[in-house]
């Protein structure tokens, strides 16, 4: 008997690029591609390519990198959108 396919992501559905981009680049806000690339260590040209939305599904591992060296310490999804939760 054939199972039916899980869906395990079946609320975080996006078109052009995935939505964690944007709310990694309010992180940053005005920092520098330079400073965030260096307390990262992720180049400062995928931190450009993410401004610009030159990049439609980023690693995870680096956009961790990016949140955690911008004060992030976890992601919720409401409603299928990320919300960043900061450090207090």
């Amino acid at each position: 008997m054939a199972r039916a396919p899980v869906k395990p992501y079946g609320t975080y559905l996006f078109r052009t690029h995935d939505p964690i981009m944007d709310v990694t680049v309010t992180a940053m806000g005005t920092r520098k591609k330079s400073e965030v690339a260096k307390g990262s260590g992720v180049s400062a040209t995928t931190i450009s390519n993410w401004r610009n939305h030159k990049t439609k599904r980023p690693q995870f591992a680096t956009t961790a990198a990016v949140l955690l060296s911008c004060g992030v310490t976890g992601i919720q999804f409401v409603n299928g959108k990320p919300k960043l939760i900061f450090k207090r």
